[in-house]
């Protein structure tokens, strides 16, 4: 009987943790996908077919980009896909962009 118990708890904690990874990684896969449509309201009429289209061209590249980037540092480090995970950390630092602080803010007249 301890067994069956045993099954069970896995099972109802595996789905549980299934559950979270996906809410996880879902959440900011909607936000990416909203980048398309803030594109194409951001940009001015002439240009809206550009800019999805620099959105989608950037999508594509980051897809074949991405795998491969895994795959030259997965064996950078001693421990196996540790240089993956450092080069994810590393592209992300070097892609950060500078916040601009104003010495004073402009005050409308």
């Amino acid at each position: 009987m301890k067994s069956n118990n045993r099954i069970a708890l896995i099972r109802e904690t595996a789905n549980e943790t299934q559950c979270s990874g996906a809410a996880l990684l879902g959440i900011p896969n909607g936000f990416g996908q909203f980048y398309r449509f803030a594109a194409a309201e951001m940009a001015p009429e002439g240009l809206r077919s550009r800019a999805i289209s620099y959105v989608l061209a950037g999508g594509v590249i980051a897809a074949f980009a991405g795998p491969n980037l895994d795959r030259w540092s997965k064996q950078l480090l001693p421990d196996e896909f540790a240089g993956s995970y450092a080069s994810l950390i590393a592209n992300l630092w070097l892609r950060r962009k500078p916040h601009r602080v104003d010495p004073e803010p402009e005050v409308p007249l």
